[in-house]
């Protein structure tokens, strides 16, 4: 819009993303692209984090200093809950809850998903 300098799509707002800079090189030959970003932050405990949970989650939340991929696994692996059955023996999930603790335990679950 010449009036306020908003952008302004005639055909509603576009987002293009891609992972392949082959793709990425040839769309630049026909146009400008403005570069754009798009995060997602749930307020938990008066915090802002990012969700789907990352290093930057857990560290905000737990007051943390998780620095690699492997120390986020290893500490996921501790909050981890793997169903069983009557014997004590591991098996598939049967909810979306179970789901949700077999990947991010039950401090995070209770936080994010309950």
């Amino acid at each position: 819009d010449d009036d306020t300098g908003i952008r302004v799509s005639l055909y509603g707002a576009h987002l293009f993303h891609t992972k392949h800079e082959r793709v990425w090189e040839y769309v630049q030959k026909f146009t400008e692209w403005v570069p754009y970003e798009h995060k997602v932050l749930g307020l938990v405990n008066g915090k802002h984090v990012p969700i789907p949970v990352t290093i930057d989650t857990v560290n905000e939340l737990f007051n943390l200093n998780i620095q690699t991929t492997e120390e986020m696994d290893e500490w996921l692996k501790n909050e981890q809950i793997i169903p069983v059955d009557e014997n004590g023996n591991p098996r598939e999930p049967e909810n979306s809850e179970e789901v949700a603790l077999m990947r991010v335990g039950q401090r995070l679950y209770d936080l994010i998903f309950k």
